[in-house]
């Protein structure tokens, strides 16, 4: 008569060949899940959401940016109900170090496809940005009080309009930027962002520059802080403009402190569409 009862050894020695086999089919399931649920999680659009691309090496956006975020969106969606969410990326690029490839490479590329609504970035690439055509002007924003530079030195971000913008007039200039200098709370390791020679710069290509500009005035509002304790005794007494300042005492606290430079024009990208503050 054929054996047909299962014993328990007959699972343990079936299990003890098999096992592999299950174990890969396990995880083939949660791979597929995985690419499923990324696939068809919602994702704001970019009319709804207002993203920071933090340029630099090294810089945290996981620590105490999301919790900026979330204070500046409650501030933006009383400027715009529609708008779902304020997010900040780091974009590891140091235009100073000339073995930084990638991060150049990925820099151009997101200027390209036109992600993102502000940049964090140094002079350098500020000034690219401008006569590039990249950056939008800001001064009308300023005027109606929807943002608020604080006490910062505007005319170090005034500029005569680029060649490459409709109506080119070369008696015309704007504010194109917003020194970072006042925001000392980017120096602490839960940011740690030098922004001695950091500006916010909003970009042509944004979705919704009138709330972006609203998110903007907030952030800096919740970043704008003393300097911290190991900054304090300077002999400058104070952060400059122009980022000359506190060049040891940032190396002492472990922040790459490269020299301000003016700008070259190190990449050539035609800008995407812009829109009119």
């Amino acid at each position: 008569m054929p054996k047909t009862r299962i014993a328990k050894g007959d699972w343990k020695d079936f299990l003890s060949y098999n096992k592999w086999m299950y174990i890969l089919i396990a995880i083939i399931a949660w791979m597929g899940a995985d690419i499923l649920f990324s696939s068809t999680e919602y994702r704001s659009p970019d009319e709804r959401q207002v993203a920071f691309q933090m340029v630099a090496q090294g810089v945290n956006v996981e620590s105490r940016l999301p919790e900026v975020g979330k204070e500046a969106l409650a501030a933006g969606q009383a400027f715009d109900e529609t708008l779902e969410e304020v997010v900040f990326y780091a974009l590891e690029y140091n235009p100073d170090n000339d073995s930084d490839g990638y991060g150049g490479q990925k820099y151009m590329l997101m200027l390209g496809v036109g992600e993102g609504d502000i940049y964090v970035v140094k002079r350098s690439l500020m000034r690219s940005l401008v006569s590039q055509g990249y950056a939008l002007p800001l001064e009308g924003y300023i005027a109606t009080g929807l943002l608020d530079p604080g006490d910062v030195d505007l005319e170090a971000v005034t500029f005569p309009e680029p060649e490459t913008v409709d109506d080119y007039d070369p008696n015309v200039s704007h504010v194109y930027a917003i020194p970072a200098v006042n925001c000392n709370a980017m120096l602490e390791p839960d940011i740690n962002y030098d922004n001695r020679d950091a500006y916010f710069v909003l970009l042509g290509f944004s979705g919704n520059p009138d709330t972006s500009v609203a998110v903007l005035n907030d952030v800096i509002r919740q970043l704008t802080a003393p300097l911290p304790e190991w900054a304090e005794n300077l002999s400058a007494g104070k952060v400059s403009d122009d980022g000359s300042v506190f060049e040891s005492a940032l190396q002492n606290a472990g922040y790459a402190t490269p020299a301000p430079t003016e700008p070259v024009a190190e990449f050539s990208i035609e800008p995407a569409a812009t829109a009119e503050p």
